[in-house]
């Protein structure tokens, strides 16, 4: 087989925003942990604590997404009677 199967070419359509949207926040993630070196007992602390949860918030809501769309691919194929186990 050359070419992507059509499982592989609807998991790539299907989940190819998540996964970019899931990768920046990976790096606002990332970029967090270092920033929170520089608040390590200062004042700025609790400031810089408030602003994670709408970061996790997003990584918890895309992943829920994330599994969503797969779940629609892998139930649609299975449907149009092809058998990927």
């Amino acid at each position: 087989m050359e070419g992507p199967s059509s499982f592989q070419r609807a998991l790539e359509e299907k989940l190819l925003d998540a996964f970019h949207t899931l990768a920046k926040c990976r790096e606002q993630l990332e970029q967090a942990a270092h920033e929170s070196a520089q608040h390590d007992g200062k004042s700025s602390a609790k400031a810089f604590a408030q602003s994670l949860p709408p970061l996790a918030f997003e990584i918890a809501r895309e992943a829920k997404e994330l599994i969503a769309r797969a779940e629609e691919v892998v139930v649609g194929v299975h449907a149009d009677g092809e058998d990927f186990s």
